[in-house]
Formats: C-alpha cells, sequence, structure tokens
C-alpha cells in the first residue's frame, strides 16, 4: 500500500502511480508508463500523474521529449 498527502487530503493506493484530476483519482498504476498512456487516450488537460516516493506522492510533468519527469 502507497499513502501520502495531496493537497492536504491522505490518498492510499495499491499501486506507486495515481492520475488525479481535480479532487478526483481516475485510476491507478504500477507504472508511469502506463499512466501516460491512459492519459493520452483520456485527453485530459487538467489531470495529473503522482509517483509515490516512498513517504509521500510526487508530481510528475511531461518532459520536452514526451517521458515523464519528477517536478521540481
Amino acid at each position: 500500500m502507497f499513502a501520502g498527502n495531496i493537497n492536504q487530503q491522505t490518498i492510499i493506493s495499491d499501486q506507486p502511480v495515481i492520475v488525479v484530476d481535480g479532487e478526483n483519482i481516475l485510476n491507478s498504476f504500477s507504472g508511469v508508463g502506463e499512466a501516460t498512456q491512459f492519459l493520452k487516450r483520456f485527453r485530459s488537460e487538467t489531470a495529473l500523474i503522482f509517483r509515490h516516493n516512498g513517504s509521500n506522492w510526487d508530481i510528475c510533468r511531461s518532459g520536452q521529449n514526451g517521458t515523464l519527469e519528477k517536478k521540481r
């Protein structure tokens, strides 16, 4: 299980990667690649991918080459 906070809400998931749109968790995945493919099909302008870092959720963003990287 993976637990942490996003916008002061505790999120618990059985997968280390989740896709969030506003206050809704759309889906969870075992890897960022799967989440990226999901977003390509879902086509949301506001959905974000979060990856668990071992203690909390980190937001990911698209890089120049289409890969996802940790947002700093």
